[in-house]
């Protein structure tokens, strides 16, 4: 796995993508999201957009709250992983 320039990996950035995309479908704003979590939303915001990774438990409180599990969303997030990295290595 490789870093970005904010010294995560980009698995981190993907999984928070995942977060981002089921937001959307369950229109919850990041806002609405960060009030159920009991999180500043300045703070949720930055875990949504890769700048800070979601811890497990804040992972699982997420998906429970989106009515998912955790490994639900990872699997996605590793899914995307996967077909980003095999278009980047065929390249």
């Amino acid at each position: 796995m490789s870093r970005n320039p904010t010294r995560f990996w980009s698995f981190d950035q993907e999984v928070s993508g995942v977060v981002r995309a089921e937001l959307s479908r369950a229109r919850i704003s990041q806002a609405e999201m960060a009030r159920r979590l009991h999180m500043h939303p300045n703070v949720f915001g930055r875990k949504c957009r890769g700048q800070v990774a979601f811890t497990a438990s804040e992972l699982a409180d997420v998906a429970t709250e989106l009515g998912a599990t955790a490994a639900a969303l990872i699997d996605e997030a590793e899914a995307r992983y996967r077909a980003t990295h095999a278009a980047d290595q065929a390249a």
